[in-house]
């Protein structure tokens, strides 16, 4: 596990978990604008880190980040945030703050991939991650880049997705069977845990243009009546990050500022 830490740490703290096959470092591009007035903790999850080891459960994942947390002596944190799988990690890791007296106070999970879904739908996630991960490992960053499937998604703008690129091929260079395998178990056999009404009104879940709707939309929906919604359709799965760094940080801002 890596830790990506920045920002005055007398300031409001966000932690944020990434997507799958991704580290701190495919968030650097709004870290460097959140840090100005705030302190960032960003996770690069075990299976991503360059150490060598798996990423087992996410029990494993979130217990290290409670620990890490309480070292850093945190007690409240203003807000909360996953992209895709970090979703998953962050629900859980809010379950446990709350058995250890740490405060949340927002909650921003940016097209979340965690639920219980289906056989079927397991299956077809599964095979998606893996054949992006097998994408991932037969093309530099140049090649993927000139794809006509990241212009489509870039609006013809692919340079903006660099970094990211970058740091998933890095990532998935070195992934193992045993990460690919917990990422499917994280996103798909996930119970949603119960979360107050009161809390839920604290909670905004986008969605992007994407099959991670599809799958995961309605348990959520069901799960947390309460929480905001935000249809992102102009943009596809945690594009709206990529694309427009700035937009995206003011909006975190307008949920802070409102919590």
């Amino acid at each position: 596990m890596l830790y990506e830490i920045s920002g005055n740490q007398d300031s409001p703290v966000i932690l944020m978990f990434p997507g799958s096959f991704g580290s701190a470092r495919s968030m650097q591009g709004y870290i460097d604008l959140l840090k100005e007035n705030y302190y960032v903790i960003a996770v690069t999850l075990d299976g991503c880190d360059g150490s060598g080891n798996s990423y087992t459960s996410i029990d494993a994942v979130t217990d290290k980040v409670l620990q890490k947390v309480k070292e850093l002596g945190i007690d409240r944190i203003r807000l909360l945030y996953g992209l895709s799988m970090g979703g998953a990690n962050a629900l859980n890791f809010l379950y446990k703050c709350g058995r250890n007296g740490i405060t949340v106070e927002n909650i921003l999970l940016d097209g979340p991939a965690v639920g219980k879904i289906g056989k079927l739908k397991k299956w077809f996630f599964d095979y998606m991650n893996k054949q992006q991960v097998k994408m991932m490992r037969s093309k530099t960053v140049e090649e993927y880049l000139s794809t006509p499937m990241i212009s489509k998604i870039t609006g013809g703008r692919p340079e903006v997705y660099r970094v990211y690129i970058e740091d998933m091929l890095t990532v998935c260079k070195d992934l193992t069977d045993v990460t690919s395998n917990t990422v499917t178990e994280t996103c798909t056999n996930q119970p949603l845990a119960a979360i107050p009404a009161a809390l839920q009104k604290h909670m905004h879940i986008w969605y992007g243009k994407d099959a991670m709707k599809m799958f995961f939309y309605k348990g959520l929906r069901k799960a947390y009546p309460q929480a905001h919604y935000r249809d992102m359709s102009k943009y596809g799965h945690a594009m709206y990050c990529i694309m427009d760094p700035e937009g995206y940080v003011k909006d975190i801002e307008k949920i802070i500022r409102r919590g």
